[in-house]
């Protein structure tokens, strides 16, 4: 196709998707703001046999039309549809899974350098966007990738955000040419993304020489509908349990108490880009930077000072040894709240937030929770300003009620005391939503503490029990089923665990997927 087809091609494509519902609509506006991108990267290169990756993969739409799977869009993030992400498994156009950031210039790095030793003459190529840049792999990468001496492309999308307005220095001087050059990548200048005859022309120039090199692209980014998210401080009923997380900080902020809330990258979903406005010096983006953002709550508490470090479960993965030998080894109280904990749906296996109670448990000094309800979550949080040492606290993708009560903050809670038979159901903090209406005739409980586990109370609880069933959104292998299971090895009492079995779960609605869950167990 000549320019102006390909010209021609992004405005009808961006004109069609405007009103369509594909996928999700954060990623649909990244994916729209890379529509002539896309398309002047797939005229110019030929993939699969030249490689192309999409760094975290929320701008990758495009591309999956442009590859083969235009009908397949309207399944997409739906139960046996297409993934959100890149994926290997779904199509040969996807030369490396992504989901998490900052991966992209490592994968290429090491498939340029494999081809290398093959003798094969491929082209290499990620997209990496100016969010994701802030990312530490990034920055190892690009220190490193160089050595190997691979012929490496990689296109800057900057756009001067990544879920939030971008942050840091580099991005704020603007100082990119000087950056990359002293870590030994050549520089081509920016070039209008959204003009066609502009990015033929450098993409060609690029893929015509060799070594590596870095394409900046501008381009502008359709305003992101997390931008929206604003929390009423003062609202009681249904809400979010990250908008009840983000109310109780302003009342602590407000009531003048001296903490730090850090949060990488993700302040509107946390409802505290409002507080960030108000109390700048007390609300920290760190940009996507997890390991960063735990060292430096750990600074902050080293000095006297109270921290809430905000992450989602799933990103939390990236921050374990900091969490590790810079938190619980020195005992410092951060308080952490793990958001989107359990399965969450639509995003898929790369943000099921499946695997944090099996990695934190084991480490010795901090004390774990699983939220019941809004309610519970708000004194947790209080609370937690007397600990002495690290706190983290899980909260699910979900609605909660909140009345503003202030409950008696019990490790276990029982529910309901009848012992109509010989079988009872322990729920793990939020889990209580994935309880079934079966008419299920025993006793059953809350646990919201979840270490150090309520070895007493659960004694008194499960007296006379035969059959425990542990209801937990969180994986199997390395959870509280197998914690209490082992706690009562001595006992005739089977312990049953309902909770992700010990495989990745696929894309879909959160209901759909806990009943497939539950109908395997």
């Amino acid at each position: 196709m000549s320019s102006d087809q390909l010209q021609d091609l992004a405005l009808k494509l961006r004109a069609d998707w405007q009103d369509r519902t594909i996928g999700k609509k954060a990623h649909l506006q990244s994916s729209l703001g890379v529509t002539e991108l896309s398309i002047a990267l797939h005229a110019v290169f030929r993939t699969p046999e030249d490689v192309l990756i999409w760094d975290v993969g929320h701008q990758a739409y495009v591309h999956k039309w442009l590859t083969g799977r235009s009908e397949d869009l309207s399944s997409m993030r739906k139960k046996g549809g297409i993934s959100g992400f890149p994926k290997r498994a779904e199509s040969i156009h996807d030369a490396f899974g992504t989901g998490h950031s900052s991966t992209s210039i490592s994968a290429l790095a090491g498939m340029a350098h494999a081809s290398q030793l093959r003798g094969e003459h491929k082209k290499f190529v990620a997209v990496i966007g100016d969010g994701a840049l802030t990312g530490g792999q990034s920055f190892e990468a690009l220190n490193q990738a160089p050595e190997l001496g691979a012929d490496l492309l990689l296109v800057l999308n900057d756009n001067g955000r990544s879920l939030e307005d971008n942050v840091g220095v580099l991005h704020r001087s603007g100082s990119y040419k000087e950056f990359f050059h002293s870590l030994g990548w050549a520089y081509h200048s920016a070039v209008d993304g959204h003009s066609m005859p502009e990015l033929l022309a450098a993409l060609k120039e690029v893929k015509g020489s060799t070594g590596p090199r870095v394409l900046h692209v501008q381009t502008l980014h359709p305003a992101d509908s997390n931008q929206s998210i604003a929390a009423e401080l003062n609202s009681t009923g249904n809400m979010s349990f990250s908008q009840v997380f983000g109310q109780t900080m302003a009342r602590m902020l407000e009531a003048g108490e001296q903490l730090v809330v850090v949060s990488p990258a993700m302040l509107s979903a946390a409802y505290l880009s409002p507080l960030k406005k108000r109390f700048p010096k007390q609300v920290i983006d760190t940009g996507i930077t997890e390991q960063h953002a735990v060292t430096l709550s750990a600074g902050l508490a080293a000095s006297g000072v109270r921290v809430f470090c905000h992450l989602y479960s799933t990103f939390s993965q990236r921050a374990m040894d900091q969490i590790i030998h810079d938190v619980a080894l020195q005992q410092l109280p951060v308080t952490f709240v793990l958001d989107r904990a359990g399965i969450t749906g639509a995003d898929g296996p790369t943000h099921h937030g499946v695997f944090d109670l099996a990695l934190m448990r084991p480490i010795p000094n901090i004390e774990l929770w699983d939220a019941q309800n809004g309610d519970i979550l708000s004194s947790i949080l209080w609370n937690s300003l007397e600990s002495a040492g690290p706190v983290s606290v899980r909260i699910p993708r979900a609605e909660t009620a909140l009345s503003n009560a202030a409950p008696i903050l019990d490790a276990l809670n029982v529910i309901s005391g009848a012992n109509k038979d010989d079988r009872a159901r322990l729920y793990i903090g939020h889990a209580l939503e994935l309880a079934p209406s079966d008419g299920f005739s025993g006793r059953q409980a809350v646990m919201n503490r979840i270490k150090p586990l309520p070895i007493a109370s659960l004694k008194i609880f499960c007296e006379g029990v035969k059959q425990l069933e542990v209801w937990e959104d969180g994986s199997q292998m390395g959870g509280i089923g197998e914690q209490i299971a082992y706690a009562f090895s001595g006992s005739s009492m089977k312990v049953l665990s309902r909770s992700v079995p010990d495989r990745f779960i696929d894309h879909g609605d959160t209901d759909g997927l806990w009943r497939e869950i539950l109908d395997d167990a």
